[in-house]
């Protein structure tokens, strides 16, 4: 009988976070799915499987893999960007000229500025961070 891979005394599997991840699953649906979890448990998941494919997976070919997870550190925490950009599908996108003519526009408008982030699909305070950048406000 094949021995499992748990994840300390949680009932949660190395194999069961790495589907989860594998189906796009964020950190935090995660963790909202496996309370007893904790951010720790899910990188050291993701790090033995790193490890056993680097010590015991080998191929005839080489395989590249072109997507990419991105997190990013906000308020002393890391956060999964794909969660930020459900609400704010901009969020961290860099500005190009033609975005910040438009927010220029928005903003000599007298548009509020959660009108403006809306319409921007950035969050508040990226547009206040703009615009104090463009040295529109103070």
């Amino acid at each position: 009988m094949k021995k499992k891979l748990n994840i300390r005394d949680t009932g949660v599997t190395v194999v069961d976070i790495l589907g989860l991840i594998g189906q796009g699953k964020t950190f935090s649906q995660i963790l909202a799915l496996y309370p007893q979890l904790t951010l720790t448990d899910i990188l050291a998941a993701a790090q033995i499987a790193a490890d056993i494919i680097e010590r015991y997976v080998t191929t005839n070919q080489d395989i590249t893999i072109d997507t990419q997870i991105q997190v990013i550190a906000r308020s002393g925490r890391l956060v999964d960007l794909a969660d930020v950009r459900q609400e704010y599908p901009r969020a961290y996108e860099p500005w190009d000229e033609k975005e910040e003519a438009r927010l220029k526009e928005l903003f000599q408008a007298e548009m509020p500025f959660k009108d403006i982030a809306a319409k921007l699909q950035r969050n508040v305070g990226a547009i206040i961070s703009r615009l104090k950048r463009l040295r529109l406000i103070k």
